[in-house]
């Protein structure tokens, strides 16, 4: 089980291990406090936005790099994955309820996705949210 920050960051660094073969990636953890245990709900939605990015940039961003980070800035846990992938251009009609269903996490847990991309210039997708 990962019940406070610190376990579940250990998680999402084996998660990354798991579905990043064959991508370089770094994992970097700053300025989040070790604290009591988080809600369920939280954990399991940011966990599903986490595995959802990777999987988006396993499958179909042909990156050689990820940068991954979690902090917390300002009482918000700030989860940011950036990639040097094919990227893909935000206006054109995307199949799949992916990035749809990341929104709908993050609007859950009263955070924000933000999202940022453009051909051949890699994805950058940054989740915010408040943690009690």
């Amino acid at each position: 089980d990962y019940d406070t920050l610190p376990e579940m960051n250990l998680r999402m660094k084996d998660v990354a291990a798991q579905m990043l073969i064959g991508v370089k990636y770094t994992f970097e953890v700053t300025d989040v406090p070790a604290r009591g245990k988080l809600p369920l709900e939280l954990r399991r939605n940011i966990f599903l936005v986490f595995k959802e990015i990777l999987h988006n940039v396993a499958k179909h961003s042909g990156a050689a790099h990820v940068e991954i980070t979690l902090r917390e800035t300002r009482g918000l846990l700030v989860l940011r994955v950036a990639d040097d992938g094919r990227g893909f251009d935000l206006s054109g009609g995307r199949r799949g309820n992916g990035l749809k269903n990341m929104r709908l996490r993050a609007v859950k847990m009263g955070g924000t996705l933000d999202l940022v991309s453009a051909p051949g210039r890699g994805t950058v997708i940054t989740v915010s949210v408040g943690i009690p």
